[in-house]
Formats: C-alpha cells, sequence, structure tokens
C-alpha cells in the first residue's frame, strides 16, 4: 500500500500510531467508481431509462477538429456511446466509440476527416456536418440516439 510504504519512512512514529494513521487515511480512500456517485440523494436510473440529456459541440477555428460535450442522465450501469461525424452529403467524416464512460458528463475533441468524396465539398464557402450520437447497452441494444447539425470554418 502506498500509505503504508510512506508512513513507515518517517522515523518519529511508533508503530502503533502508524497502523491508526494508516487506518484513518485508508477510511478516507474513494474508489474511482464512488468518486462521481458522492451526493447520495442523486437518483440514478436503470439502463433502460438512461437518456442523452445534452449534445453539445463547439468547432476549432482550424475547421479541423470539434469539442463535444455530452451529458447523460446519472446511471446505474455504465453504457456505451457511439459517436459519429457525416457532412451534408451523408459521408462520414470521424466516428468515435466510448465503452462504459465513467461519469455522465463528458468532453472529447474530435478530429475532422474529409473522405474522398467530401474533399470537394470543403471547398464551398461553408462546411455543415451532423454529429449522431447513440446510446446503447450490449443486453438492451440502441436506448437513445440524439443529432446536432453544426457549422465549421473551411479547414486550414
Amino acid at each position: 500500500m502506498p500509505y503504508r510504504s510512506l508512513l513507515t519512512t518517517s522515523a518519529f512514529c511508533s508503530p502503533p500510531l502508524l497502523s491508526a494513521l494508516y487506518s484513518l487515511l485508508s477510511s478516507f480512500i474513494i474508489t474511482s467508481m464512488d468518486a462521481f456517485f458522492l451526493d447520495p440523494n442523486l437518483e440514478r436510473f436503470p439502463p433502460e431509462s438512461v437518456r442523452i440529456l445534452n449534445l453539445h459541440t463547439e468547432p476549432y477555428p482550424d475547421g479541423q477538429r470539434v469539442r463535444v460535450q455530452i451529458e447523460l442522465s446519472p446511471f446505474l450501469k455504465r453504457p456505451e456511446i457511439e459517436l459519429t461525424l457525416t457532412d451534408d452529403q451523408g459521408n462520414s467524416c470521424g466516428s468515435v466509440s466510448l465503452i462504459e464512460p465513467m461519469g455522465w458528463k463528458l468532453e472529447l475533441t474530435m478530429h475532422i476527416r474529409p473522405s474522398p468524396p467530401a474533399q470537394a465539398i470543403w471547398k464551398t464557402e461553408r462546411n455543415l456536418l451532423t454529429l449522431t450520437a447513440i446510446l446503447s447497452y450490449p443486453d438492451l441494444g440502441e436506448t437513445d440516439r440524439r443529432q446536432v447539425t453544426f457549422e465549421t470554418p473551411l479547414p486550414q
């Protein structure tokens, strides 16, 4: 244990004091899953009731990346989320799979990859993209879907 090794290096602590101090420190350790559920009054939902509450995009000025923010309803069982970027012609421009995220407020950056047919579209005055988020569970399948369309600056 890391605390025990740190505490045993102290020359001024006696073994009973070390043991008491170790017990005290161990009681304050929070497991990684519990760190997201500190509010005991927060209602957490079963898999069939988990929904995407908010899906927000913020394109970077370079036109090649987009910041994605997703907020889910608090869950009892961790879901899977599939994010897909498509252009206005339906060509895929990127995708991300999130497997069992730890928290329900997520933020990530997606890189926009134009497919060969989409490269000609990027030469126009605007670049419309659609982000589709699909929330699912392996045993239930898709439980929610959300889409947002946004405009990005032309890639530099």
